[in-house]
């Protein structure tokens, strides 16, 4: 028996949203950054899964990896007034297999301050102990998204899918944004 009709619709629907998880918490609440790993902890630059759907970050020596399918987040404030996501429920971060962690690693460096694609440039400005986020897209000026105080944030690592970037905030942890 074939599946046709709002049926088949109504499946592909639900597959979307489930692989857009983020994403639709991001718009939920209004916002397009998430701090998805709270840690001051974090070595080494994010990694992501090929699928987008986790993103890694070493704490402590230890690889943990957050499905951003299964994440819920939490209205939150950074820097006073930025609005941004918090992860909700510590349960969708889970350790991360040593061997994931060897087929999801880049194999180079990224740069530690400067990620982009044919459309987007996100890129950290240090001055002292302050970071800018500068967002340029194609064919527009450069914009400051928001400047930390007495914080060091960097190591920007684009998802695969490219909507998405990863990113740390030494004081915060690891943090998402939705770049559409």
């Amino acid at each position: 028996m074939a599946l046709t009709g709002p049926l088949v619709f109504a499946s592909l629907l639900a597959a979307s949203d489930a692989s857009n998880g983020i994403q639709n918490e991001l718009a939920r609440l209004g916002v397009d950054t998430a701090l998805v790993l709270p840690s001051s902890a974090l070595d080494d630059f994010p990694i992501w899964s090929p699928d987008s759907r986790y993103v890694g970050a070493n704490v402590m020596g230890a690889w943990n990896k957050v499905d951003l399918r299964g994440i819920t987040l939490v209205p939150g404030t950074w820097y006073g007034s930025e609005r941004i996501g918090v992860i909700e429920k510590k349960a969708t971060i889970t350790l991360l297999a040593p061997s994931l962690v060897d087929r999801w690693k880049p194999q180079t460096e990224p740069d530690p301050t400067v990620a982009e694609n044919g459309w987007i440039r996100i890129e950290f400005r240090q001055e002292e102990l302050r970071s800018s986020l500068v967002l340029t897209r194609r064919g527009k000026a450069p914009v400051v998204k928001w400047t930390t105080d007495l914080e060091e944030c960097g190591a920007p690592v684009l998802s695969p899918d490219g909507y998405l970037v990863a990113f740390l905030c030494l004081t915060n942890g690891l943090f998402v944004m939705d770049l559409r």
